[in-house]
C-alpha cells in the first residue's frame, strides 16, 4: 500500500477497467493460482461498489487487510502483457515492425545522512553516532528498533522519551522481556501531543496498526513498531495527513480488517515474541 495517492490510484484503476470492461476470467488470471479457488464469482464488470466488504469476503484467509488498489494492479499488469503479446504478433511481416515498452522513469531520491542513530530495542540501547556501531548492535536481532536522525539533539530527545516510558528493551537474541506499558492508540487527533514526536520535529506522517498488538492510529514510527512486533503477518503503514490516516483507519476499522492479536510466546518462557 502507498501513501496518501492510494485512492486516486485506485479511482484511475477503477476507471480503466470499466473500459477494458474485464470478466471474471481475467480477473482469476490475473491472481496468483493458489489463490484462485479462493475466489468467489465476481461480477463481469469491476465498479466502485466493489470495496472493501467485498475484498474482506474474498481474500479474508489471507488474514490480512488489503486495499483494492493491489488486486486491481494484477489485473491492469496481466492485460498490458495480454496486449503486449497482441502488438507483438500485430508487427510480424511488418518492415521495421517491433514493440517498445514504455517506461516513466523515477529518479531515486539520495538518502539523507544521519547525524545520529537511537537502538530502542538491541544487543545495546542508545544513541550512537555510526551506522558500523549501530548495525552491529541490531544485525541478528530479531524484532530490533533503531532509527536514524537528523540531528543528534532530535536522537538523544528521542531515545530519553521512550527510555522513561519503558519503550527501551535490551536482547541479543530472539526474544525480549515484555514491555511494561505499550503505547497506546490516539483516542484523537489532539492526543499526538502525548506521543514520542511531541519531542521529534513534527512533520505530516502518521501510523496506522491494522493488525498487530492493538491495532490504532499513532502518531510516531515507534509507538507503531512496539504494536506490530511479535505478531506474525502483522501489517501497518504511514500515512502523510492527519485527515487521511483518520479516514484510512476509520474505513477499515468499520469494515472488521482490523484485528488484534497477541504477541507470539516461547515454548520454554512466559516472554512475548518481541
Amino acid at each position: 500500500m502507498t501513501g496518501p495517492s492510494a485512492q486516486d490510484d485506485d479511482a484511475q484503476l477503477l476507471s480503466l477497467l470499466a473500459n477494458l470492461q474485464l470478466d471474471h476470467q481475467h480477473l482469476r488470471r490475473a491472481l496468483p493460482p493458489s489463490t484462485r479457488p479462493h475466489l468467489p464469482p465476481i461480477p463481469a464488470t469491476l465498479s466502485p461498489n466493489f470495496g472493501h466488504e467485498a475484498l474482506h469476503q474474498s481474500l479474508q484467509f489471507l488474514q490480512a487487510p488489503l486495499s483494492i488498489n493491489i488486486i486491481l494492479r494484477l489485473v491492469v499488469e496481466s492485460h498490458r502483457t495480454v496486449a503486449r503479446s497482441l502488438v507483438g504478433n500485430a508487427t510480424q511481416g511488418v518492415p521495421g515492425g517491433h514493440v517498445q515498452a514504455l517506461h516513466n522513469s523515477r529518479k531515486k531520491k539520495p538518502r539523507s545522512k544521519k547525524a545520529a542513530y537511537v537502538v530502542f530495542c538491541g544487543r545495546r540501547c542508545g544513541v550512537f553516532y555510526t551506522w558500523a556501531e549501530t548495525q552491529a548492535l541490531a544485525s541478528g536481532v530479531c524484532n530490533c528498533i533503531f532509527r536514524g536522525y537528523a540531528s543528534t539533539v532530535e536522537a538523544h530527545n528521542a531515545f530519553a522519551f521512550a527510555q522513561v516510558r519503558g519503550w527501551t528493551h535490551v536482547t541479543d537474541n530472539t526474544f525480549a522481556s515484555p514491555i511494561s506499558v505499550l503505547p497506546q492508540p490516539l483516542d484523537s487527533p489532539d492526543d499526538g501531543a502525548n506521543s514520542l514526536n511531541a519531542h521529534e520535529p513534527l512533520d505530516d506522517r502518521w501510523y496506522i496498526v491494522y493488525r498487530g498488538i492493538t491495532p490504532g492510529l499513532y502518531r510516531s514510527h515507534l509507538e507503531c513498531q512496539l504494536n506490530a512486533l511479535g505478531v506474525r503477518r502483522s501489517v501497518h503503514r504511514s500515512v502523510v495527513g492527519k485527515a487521511a490516516a483518520l479516514a484510512k483507519y476509520a474505513a477499515t476499522a468499520h469494515t472488521g480488517l482490523t484485528s488484534a492479536v497477541p504477541p507470539t510466546y516461547h515454548a520454554e518462557s512466559d516472554d512475548p515474541f518481541l
